[in-house]
């Protein structure tokens, strides 16, 4: 479907799957990406392929299929990728509200998937832009990663999306409200659990106290680090940290972005 300059379809034809390995390869590298053949299974039985054009040209696509979920059937969203100088065009955004369209038309409840907690950006998209919950943390998910420019030789940590297809489209991202600025509040009277560095070195502080509330640090663009040792160190400190909050109870409720320092600060809550 058009979708302002650049349009959403579904991926049917081998030509179609072609391009969006190609995409796949251009992004992850050629041994990340799912290969033709698997595609071509997922469209054929349950699954959900698109492919966006702009111009023509193949910039992004999404690959989807059924999965089991804690005992129910979702839509995994296995791959998503927009190629990098069409980024911020909001291409991604309509490949997700188009494939939650679909994926209720097929009768899903709803779309899961994992994306790595120290990209704010993919954090930014998920939690602020369409409304996913954080339902989960697996460490080492798809074990070392490989042929991947951004995660090469680096265990791939992740989190858990949830989203809702229950829920209105207009409600995804609910308007700020008091009780949201008052867990900020309550989180910013501690230090950061985990806390970003000006040289973007990862700094665990141990003498969390607990609290309602916390925060905690993440960079605000890995590709701004000069080695792959420095993602391993937050690869590290970031699952020291998540596993520490969740033995505690704490859940992620907000992601946000502090321009000046360059980082991202997810607020975590103590469940009730």
């Amino acid at each position: 479907m058009p979708m302002g300059q650049h349009v959403i379809r579904e991926a049917r034809s081998q030509a179609d799957l072609e391009q969006c390995k190609y995409i796949a390869t251009m992004v992850w590298g050629n041994d990340s990406s799912c290969s033709i053949a698997q595609m071509s299974v997922h469209v054929r039985y349950g699954g959900i392929v698109l492919l966006a054009l702009k111009d023509g040209e193949a910039v992004g696509f999404t690959l989807s299929f059924p999965a089991r979920l804690k005992g129910q059937w979702v839509l995994w969203s296995h791959e998503t990728a927009v190629l990098s100088h069409v980024l911020h065009h909001g291409i991604g955004y309509d490949l997700k509200m188009t494939q939650r369209r679909l994926a209720r038309d097929l009768g899903y409840s709803a779309i899961a998937w994992t994306f790595d907690p120290l990209i704010s950006r993919n954090a930014h998209f998920n939690l602020n832009k369409l409304g996913t919950k954080v339902v989960d943390f697996i460490p080492n998910c798809y074990g070392v990663m490989e042929g991947d420019p951004l995660n090469e030789g680096v265990e791939s940590d992740r989190f858990l999306a949830f989203w809702d297809l229950s829920v209105e489209d207009r409600d995804l991202v609910p308007p700020d409200s008091f009780s949201d600025r008052q867990l900020l509040l309550t989180a910013n009277k501690h230090a950061p659990l985990l806390h970003c560095a000006q040289d973007y070195a990862p700094i665990l502080h141990r003498d969390f106290s607990g609290g309602d509330a916390c925060v905690t640090e993440v960079p605000g663009d890995m590709q701004d680090f000069p080695g792959q040792g420095l993602r391993a160190d937050w690869v590290h400190a970031m699952r020291l940290t998540v596993t520490t909050l969740h033995e505690d109870g704490y859940q992620v409720r907000q992601f946000m972005y502090d321009a000046t320092r360059k980082v991202g600060r997810y607020i975590w809550e103590r469940a009730r």
